[in-house]
């Protein structure tokens, strides 16, 4: 049941989401739910209709390691089923080789072709006393990225083919399903 709620000088729907919700990050759910465009745009004593959160969130955690036949490339095992939505959250990798250069991790589903979103890496240091040049490198972003199921999701370290002798790296990603809203 939806509930209402009147808006006060300093008032955000960031604010109000984290009041409501303990996330500032769900006001897309406020605004959606009373047809705002410009969710920077609040009035003093309008009304807001405060939708409840989407039932069964199920929550979704998975990683993948890269292997030297899959130089670049990782297939996460877990697959976002068939009529869920997976709204992924934090997203983590970390990559070493030797040598070469590294470009973004392009998270994908199906296939590379279709991307859903770039990472760019940042270098955290290399080993260059053990007579090759080791490169490490990593990444953690808090996201907020919508994949519809059925996919499955894979990362690619881009321009990864480069100076490689054994590429090692893994990715995670965590977020939660839920169900997909009707056509």
């Amino acid at each position: 049941m939806a509930r209402k709620y009147t808006v006060v000088a300093g008032d955000t729907l960031s604010k109000i989401a984290q009041h409501f919700y303990s996330d500032g990050l769900l006001f897309p759910l406020i605004a959606s739910a009373n047809g705002i465009t410009n969710p920077n745009v609040l009035s003093v004593g309008q009304v807001l209709s405060i939708p409840d959160l989407p039932q069964h969130w199920d929550l979704f955690r998975t990683g993948g390691q890269m292997t030297s036949v899959s130089i670049g490339r990782c297939v996460l095992p877990d697959q976002v089923p068939t009529g869920k939505r997976l709204v992924i959250e934090t997203v983590t990798g970390f990559y070493f080789h030797d040598g070469g250069v590294l470009g973004a991790a392009l998270l994908s589903y199906g296939d590379s072709r279709h991307i859903v979103h770039a990472f760019p890496w940042i270098q955290c240091g290399s080993l260059t006393n053990t007579g090759t040049d080791r490169r490490f490198y990593g990444f953690n972003h808090f996201v907020r990225l919508y994949v519809d199921g059925p996919a499955t999701l894979q990362f690619d370290a881009d321009g990864a083919a480069g100076g490689l002798s054994s590429p090692s790296g893994g990715y995670s990603l965590s977020g939660f399903l839920e169900a997909l809203p009707p056509a």
